[in-house]
């Protein structure tokens, strides 16, 4: 129990300095993010978003996924463990991406080197996506009613 009271008091602690950020005096350009739009919503109508129901809502975005984001990384890791020729194929593009920053980053051309958006939707996406969907973690988890088209597949 002494665990899960030091976590939940960090929880508390975390939600606490986030509303402590939000109540002080905003600047007039500065937009609205997420919190403030809740912290407008409970303001203008507290039966649709009543002050007890701030702390999830507040919070969800930063503990929401972890178990999700775990879930596709581990199993693309044994999907790309399964299959060494994709995981060098990957590899490979990883390197070539790179390089392509790094040579932006210096302002040295480099021709043999494809910009980023031109690789960045081949294999690495692909075996994303693919991982994702013979997996299905996410689309499982997400209520979903239109047809999904699976780039790549």
């Amino acid at each position: 129990m002494p665990r899960y009271r030091r976590a939940k008091g960090r929880v508390t602690q975390l939600y606490q300095r986030i509303m402590e950020a939000h109540h002080r005096e905003r600047h007039p350009d500065q937009p609205l993010d997420f919190v403030d739009e809740l912290l407008e919503a409970s303001q203008t109508d507290p039966q649709f978003l009543p002050d007890t129901d701030l702390f999830a809502n507040v919070l969800a975005p930063y503990l929401v996924g972890m178990d999700t984001s775990a879930s596709v990384c581990a199993f693309m890791l044994y999907a790309l463990l399964k299959h060494p020729e994709i995981l060098e194929q990957m590899r490979a593009e990883v390197e070539e991406i790179r390089r392509f920053r790094y040579s932006r980053q210096n302002h040295t051309a480099t021709d043999s080197v494809q910009p980023c958006d031109e690789i960045c939707h081949t294999k690495l996406r692909c075996s994303y996506y693919e991982n994702r969907r013979c997996h299905g973690q996410y689309l499982t988890m997400t209520p979903y009613h239109q047809s999904i088209e699976i780039p790549c597949h």
